[in-house]
């Protein structure tokens, strides 16, 4: 594979079974198309019956119907990239102009004219950026905890792809849209980001126990705060499948305490 640009083209079994990077579920009626399996399921057995019927029957095409492969991009990126995570941005920027900069300079596809797309570079102060960044900040916002836990899960918004300020969706079958212009801008930022460090407190009678998520192999400082302004790191740890701990036997000297974890270089 030449880079992670390609996780989008790689195939199940047939040409349109690829790796499913949009924001929302194929078209259970186009996969039925697309497959050429029109055959029903007359044994449910144990199926799920959280498949989606098209007109009151469940049809053996559901089986394979794609909804998202956002955990499966995470993880062939993390497995591909050569780059050094201290080196690569966090999931979560903590504004609209964060997530801007990281679109700066990216290449994008544009279909200007009927049938035929252009390639251009988005900068970062460009109307679809904003949309874009504005869009990202939203969906990350509204996630559990308000944060994006793995990069792939910012692919559920849509404004990355399926709706993508640079691509003209309104002309129909006759100028159809291809996967490497769907999926240009995601194929893009998904390198460029690390999952951020989440952590959960346990609190055990008088003891204060951290724990934190983190990538093996590099080294975390447990920081704290009266205010959220100021911090104090009070120790540095290594991961170990994934997790770290960490145990504060300090007498609280505030109303409250704040914890985060810090990547160190």
């Amino acid at each position: 594979m030449p880079g992670v640009g390609w996780l989008g083209r790689v195939h199940r079994g047939t040409p349109w079974q690829t790796l499913y990077l949009k924001s929302t579920p194929a078209n259970l009626r186009t996969w039925l198309n697309w497959t050429g399996n029109d055959q029903l399921v007359t044994n449910l057995g144990q199926i799920s019956t959280s498949l989606v019927p098209l007109n009151g029957l469940v049809l053996d095409a559901s089986l394979t119907h794609p909804t998202n492969d956002w955990r499966l991009a995470s993880l062939l990126v993390s497995l591909l990239s050569t780059n050094d995570p201290r080196q690569l941005r966090s999931a979560n920027p903590a504004s609209v102009a964060a997530w801007q900069g990281a679109l700066d300079g990216m290449m994008v596809l544009t279909n200007a004219e009927l049938g035929q797309f252009e390639t251009l570079l988005m900068s970062s102060n460009s109307p679809q950026a904003a949309a874009i960044a504005t869009a990202l900040n939203t969906r990350q916002a509204g996630q559990p905890g308000h944060c994006f836990h793995d990069p792939g899960d910012l692919l559920c918004a849509p404004e990355l792809s399926v709706v993508s300020p640079w691509l003209d969706t309104s002309l129909g079958p006759q100028a159809p849209i291809s996967d490497v212009a769907y999926e240009a801008i995601p194929a893009q930022l998904l390198p460029l980001l690390r999952p951020d460090s989440v952590g959960a407190i346990i609190q055990n009678g008088g003891t204060l126990r951290l724990q934190f998520s983190g990538l093996d192999g590099l080294a975390y400082a447990v920081q704290v705060s009266p205010d959220m302004q100021s911090w104090t790191t009070l120790s540095t740890n290594y991961p170990v499948g994934g997790v770290f701990s960490f145990v504060d036997s300090q007498t609280p000297v505030a109303p409250c305490r704040f914890y985060r974890s810090v990547i160190l270089p």
